[in-house]
């Protein structure tokens, strides 16, 4: 796959090099390196991603939900120091580096304020810090934009607010070297007009940053109806990460809510709409597929019940998931081990104490390699 992206994004030479020629220097590379350990196969990729410049390696950590290797996301908080982001670095490359993380959601404040303007966040040092050690393993960084509905309503009803804000952002993108910027925004008393609007924002954020090879992704719930009315605005995004695939008491519930929040990229399924089904019993979908955008998000504690960290539970639902031939999980929360700084943007962090997101890891493994055998 390097070879591959090497071969058609190379721009260091005068001419583009052949996926052979890639092909050898790899296997030149391989036997004259020991790779057998996941650090030297993560080592020998770098190397080769060095060789063939940035392109290659923006191509692999911007591949989005339709599309490119399965991997594996995870939100990240609490980054408010550069020794923050470097301990949780080195959590990942300790327990697989590559073979457990591709993507990462970063929770920096950046947000949209009540009068309708983007404010990057105050902590950047330690985002910065995570965003370059994260690129240097190959793995992508997407920023999580919160906002005030009413800020984000002003952005929606005037287009030269809206023109600002996109070009504030794409900047940002540009100037963080991240994959995408990621909505967490969860508002009450929101309507499918808030969806179809949001939409057509994002229709345009998405255009301006496309060319840095970054996506917007967008964070769903039931509950908020600009996010909960996927239909509305899935074709303007990347990736929809549904959080209604946190909770289940056990696999039917969690199954009923997976099969419901699936329906939800062909119908409306906010608050006002009439709610869907949602039955203890597997639904039939006859192509056993998940729509292209839907990336399953995982809750990784106890907040809402010791199920979600089960073990033969994850098991469950990976295998789930790939069955449907998903292409990328989204895991919640990865962050420092300091309770004293137990906020982040919109809600608290579940504490460390009911946190299983080192239990997760082995399955994150599994769904990048595509099996459960062994587990």
């Amino acid at each position: 796959l390097i070879a591959f992206n090497c071969a058609q994004n190379n721009t260091a030479g005068s001419e583009k090099q052949t996926v052979e020629s890639y092909r050898a220097l790899a296997i030149r590379m391989a036997r004259s390196h020991s790779v057998r350990s996941g650090r030297g196969k993560t080592l020998l990729s770098l190397a080769l991603l060095s060789i063939c410049g940035n392109a290659a390696s923006a191509t692999l950590i911007s591949s989005g939900a339709s599309g490119g290797p399965r991997r594996v996301s995870y939100w990240v908080s609490r980054l408010t120091t550069p020794d923050n982001a470097t301990a949780l670095i080195n959590e990942i490359k300790a327990n697989g580096g590559l073979n457990i993380a591709s993507n990462f959601f970063l929770y920096c404040e950046d947000k949209i304020l009540p009068n309708g303007t983007f404010v990057p966040g105050i902590v950047s040092p330690g985002c910065d810090a995570f965003t370059a050690q994260a690129k240097a393993l190959g793995m992508g960084s997407e920023r999580v934009i919160g906002g005030d509905i009413g800020g984000l309503r002003i952005l929606f009803s005037n287009s030269t607010a809206a023109a600002a804000v996109i070009t504030q952002m794409a900047a940002l993108v540009k100037l963080k070297t991240l994959t995408g910027l990621s909505w967490d925004v969860e508002p009450t008393g929101t309507t499918y007009k808030d969806a179809l609007a949001f939409g057509r924002f994002n229709q345009q954020l998405s255009a301006a940053i496309a060319g840095s090879g970054a996506r917007v992704s967008v964070y769903s719930n039931a509950y908020s109806s600009i996010i909960a009315d996927i239909a509305d605005y899935a074709s303007s995004v990347g990736a929809v990460l549904t959080g209604e695939t946190y909770n289940g008491k056990d696999y039917p519930s969690w199954l009923a809510n997976y099969e419901s929040v699936a329906a939800c990229f062909n119908k409306s399924c906010g608050p006002e709409a009439v709610a869907p089904t949602r039955s203890t019993v597997e639904a039939k979908r006859p192509s056993a597929t998940l729509p292209p955008k839907m990336v399953p998000a995982m809750l990784a504690s106890t907040e809402r019940g010791t199920w979600n960290c089960d073990p033969a539970g994850m098991k469950q639902r990976v295998d789930r998931i790939l069955t449907d031939g998903a292409t990328e999980l989204a895991l919640f929360v990865l962050a420092p081990p300091n309770p004293s700084q137990s906020k982040r943007v919109n809600r608290p962090v579940a504490p460390p104490s009911i946190s299983c997101i080192t239990t997760w890891f082995p399955y994150a493994a599994a769904f990048i390699n595509g099996t459960t055998a062994g587990l």
